[in-house]
């Protein structure tokens, strides 16, 4: 009886620290790895993507991504998605066969550049489908864009004042312009591009490109 109930003191701590640290086990991975305001990255781990490439595609019948109505909406996607493409080792590319989609929408009231919504995911949290709007009230960018685009790799908002210079901070007022170091860690993790170290001090560790195009490893500053 008191072995059970000694067991059963455990696993009430082992839940309580894995809430309060955000724990969530990654899949097809050996281990745990985690996310939080404090490393600079949060995941979601009831949607996000299955692959270190992602793909979109725009809805045609938008008449705001045609060349001739309105050039940058169009350009804005393509760009946002270069940065990612660009800085780390994830793709983000354009599919007609992609489960995502981009469009555009108005709205004055809703206080978004764009906004990333009507996900779908399998049993193990893998999106099946999802969008992504652009609204055409407001100013869309790129970097906008981007941001977007991490929450389909499965990076969620941030929103303590530390992290106001990562991309997925959740305000426009962002100072990153391309995905940061603590970005591409966190969609690293999700995407199973890392590394652990010994089970008692894990460090995810990673390759990214630099701007020559190099790729160089890079181990966040901070341990978990």
């Amino acid at each position: 009886m008191r072995i059970k109930k000694i067991i059963a003191v455990k696993i009430s701590v082992i839940f309580i620290i894995s809430s309060l640290f955000n724990i969530s086990s990654a899949h097809n991975q050996s281990g745990w790895v985690t996310g939080g305001e404090y490393v600079a990255w949060v995941y979601v781990s009831i949607s996000h993507t299955n692959s270190n490439n992602l793909l979109y595609k725009f809805n045609e019948s938008d008449p705001y991504f045609s060349t001739s109505n309105n050039p940058n909406y169009r350009n804005f996607i393509i760009q946002g998605a270069a940065l990612w493409t660009n800085y780390s080792d994830i793709t983000v590319s354009q599919s007609s066969s992609a489960v995502g989609e981009v469009l555009t929408y108005t709205s004055s009231s809703d206080g978004y550049n764009a906004k990333f919504y009507d996900q779908k995911a399998d049993f193990s949290g893998h999106l099946t489908g999802w969008k992504i709007g652009m609204n055409r009230s407001n100013t869309p960018n790129a970097i906008s864009m981007a941001h977007e685009f991490g929450h389909a790799i499965g990076l969620d908002d941030l929103s303590g004042l530390a992290n106001t210079n990562k991309l997925m901070y959740g305000s426009a007022s962002t100072t990153a312009i391309y995905p940061t170091a603590f970005d591409k860690w966190g969609a690293h993790v999700i995407t199973g591009i890392h590394t652990h170290s010994s089970n008692s001090n894990w460090v995810q560790s990673f390759y990214f490109k630099d701007t020559s195009g190099s790729k160089v490893k890079q181990t966040p500053s901070k341990n978990l």
